[in-house]
């Protein structure tokens, strides 16, 4: 089966070299095109979105600007802001849903709350620039409890650690043994907590070096951290993507996956091809979203020169596979719509060759699937549900040192045939060498007609439309050896 590993020999069987194209249970496909969800732009820059799932099932979407929070609903985005603007910067902010309670933090911004409409300051409460609902808490870290009409007087400490008491996140959050709230500090490996994450009824720290697992023990200590991992952590918390019984995180090496009890390494045949990618002094501005439908992770990220997110590298978690595409945006997340129905068409779509194409099958027409989503660079609202435009692969090459073979064709086995498909092929002398550009050609039917001697070939197959390919098969005639 084809595979898109850019770190192996580009001799392995079926190693892809290049692909702009998603890894799926078969082979690789089009990455989905973006369909409008019928909201009107943001009036700025997203810097954080989310769906938060309240106790009754319902849902409430959120995002938020440098200056205001916003809630969607029915195609509409309401300010959902305390009374004035808020200055957060280039900060993130971050959401967690306690029962009905929507909290929301960001560096420089006391702890906001709301069970509808508005939010507003929690009375004594700290500031945070990292936030998670674990059992009965909520969690804080990277705290400052500067301004805020707490008596603790810590200041900002970026090291440090905050939990509300128990099952009352908003009444106090000055420690005591009464209640459980209570603080501290990790300080057994250096740095700043960088991410904040649930796994299970356990809580994970991490920083740029370092993973910390909490534990819940009750008072007096109420929280047990443990340095599980020195030497590995993440840049931000975005970086970190929960699939329920493990963490996925891109860390400063390698990509890894956390169930708790080890960080195991996950980047072989894609890492070293990643971060020569990855514009690192950027690392920090990576974000990923858990694909459901697909059981796929994807990672959003600057690209070569690029400042902000312009590309995907994609991992299927039960396949093992990678795949990658192109797709600049502010912000991804999981939204839940509604179903459409012949009376929401005219919401969404003006006329009947403005509706995209959408496979039949696909989670756009299935109400409280969820979906992923992006905010765009045009800071509106769309859904990854639309049919492949375009996508492509490269295949690694095809031959032998020592014996000059001519290739007659190559057959892309298809599951889904492409609206169009073209081959572009190449010949190599020797590994290592200049390729040569051949005569590029459509498919026939179901294969590619091609006529070139060389030592060693590979192929590059473009695609418009819809598609998924299975197999690369060339075929071979032997010149004999040299």
């Amino acid at each position: 089966m084809i595979a898109f590993t850019p770190d192996a020999p580009y001799t392995t069987p079926n190693m892809l070299m290049d692909v702009e194209a998603l890894p799926t249970f078969a082979g690789y496909g089009g990455a989905p095109s973006n369909v409008t969800a019928g909201y009107a732009a943001l009036a700025a820059a997203c810097n954080g979105a989310v769906l938060l799932y309240k106790l009754d099932g319902s849902t409430r979407l959120i995002a938020g600007t440098q200056s205001k929070l916003y809630e969607g609903s029915g195609g509409t985005w309401s300010d959902v802001s305390r009374g004035g603007a808020y200055t957060t910067g280039d900060v993130k902010w971050r959401f967690a849903q306690f029962g009905d309670r929507s909290l929301a933090v960001s560096q420089s911004i006391q702890l906001q709350q709301s069970t509808s409409g508005a939010f507003a300051d929690i009375a004594n409460a700290p500031k945070a620039a990292l936030m998670e609902s674990v059992g009965g808490f909520i969690m804080l870290a990277s705290t400052d409890d500067t301004g805020t009409g707490l008596g603790t007087g810590y200041g900002l400490q970026q090291n440090r650690w905050w939990c509300s008491a128990i099952f009352s996140p908003t009444t106090t959050w000055s420690p005591s043994v009464t209640n459980q709230c209570t603080s501290g500090l990790l300080v057994s490996a250096p740095g700043a907590i960088t991410a904040l994450k649930r796994l299970g009824d356990n809580c994970v720290a991490y920083k740029q070096r370092a993973i910390y697992m909490g534990q819940y023990v009750g008072a007096p200590d109420v929280w047990r951290w443990d340095l599980v991992a020195g030497e590995i952590g993440v840049a931000n918390n975005e970086c970190v993507v929960s699939i329920g019984s493990s963490h996925l995180f891109i860390g400063y090496e390698d990509i890894y996956q956390f169930d708790g009890s080890r960080p195991v390494a996950i980047g072989e045949g894609i890492k070293k091809w990643f971060f020569a990618n990855l514009n690192k002094t950027y690392q920090y501005k990576i974000e990923g979203i858990h694909d459901y439908n697909t059981q796929s992770v994807w990672w959003f990220y600057p690209k070569g020169t690029a400042t902000t997110l312009t590309a995907a590298l994609i991992y299927n978690y039960k396949t093992g596979k990678w795949g990658h595409i192109t797709k600049s945006i502010e912000c991804p997340l999981t939204s839940v719509i509604s179903g459409v129905t012949y009376d929401g068409f005219g919401a969404l779509f003006t006329t009947y060759e403005d509706i995209p194409a959408i496979g039949f099958d696909s989670p756009f027409w299935q109400g409280g699937a969820p979906i992923n989503t992006v905010i765009d660079t045009s800071h509106v609202l769309y859904t990854l549900t639309g049919s492949s435009t375009s996508g492509y692969i490269k295949t690694g090459y095809y031959g032998d040192d020592e014996m000059v073979s001519t290739c007659t064709r190559v057959r892309p086995r298809m599951r889904t045939k492409a609206t169009t498909s073209t081959i572009t092929p190449y010949t190599l002398t020797y590994q290592g060498g200049t390729p040569v550009t051949g005569t590029a050609s459509s498919i026939n039917v179901d294969r590619f007609d091609v006529m070139q001697a060389s030592r060693w070939h590979n192929f590059l197959l473009s695609f418009t439309g819809d598609f998924e390919i299975e197999e690369v098969l060339p075929k071979f005639v032997g010149n004999g050896n040299e």
